[in-house]
């Protein structure tokens, strides 16, 4: 396995580790209380959603040969993971006046544009030859 697809499967983990880690921080924060289903609920929603995101970065490494398009196929599960992370902890240490907790059922429609848009830009980048398979 090369080090982008131990990155690629550190996403996969990052984003539901970070989803449960902001969940304990809410509830110690008392913007609402979890119990321990809604802990497996949160990590197996966001690990269900990155798990299809490093999927398509897999085929994407898979036909990726030189480092820079390796780091470009894992793109979008890094990124994804890290922007959904970020937002989970924030949300977390500073819920919304209105609607405490939202984001954790609400994110992950948000993420997906992020991931869309990620693996789009990929594609677009490889299949135009800006960043060639074996660079």
């Amino acid at each position: 396995m090369t080090k982008q697809g131990k990155y690629n499967l550190l996403g996969v983990i990052l984003l539901p580790v970070a989803a449960v880690l902001a969940g304990a921080i809410a509830t110690a924060n008392g913007v609402w209380e979890a119990y321990g289903k809604t802990y497996g609920f949160l990590f197996g929603l966001n690990f269900v959603f990155m798990l299809v995101v490093a999927l398509f970065s897999g085929l994407l490494l898979l036909w990726a040969a030189g480092d820079k398009s390796r780091w470009l196929a894992v793109a979008p599960t890094l990124l994804t993971a890290g922007v959904g992370a970020v937002w989970y902890i924030w949300s977390a240490i500073f819920p919304s006046a209105v609607a405490p907790g939202w984001q954790f059922i609400g994110v992950p429609q948000y993420l997906l544009t992020v991931a869309a848009v990620s693996l789009v830009v990929v594609l677009v980048m490889r299949l135009t030859g800006i960043v060639s398979k074996t660079a």
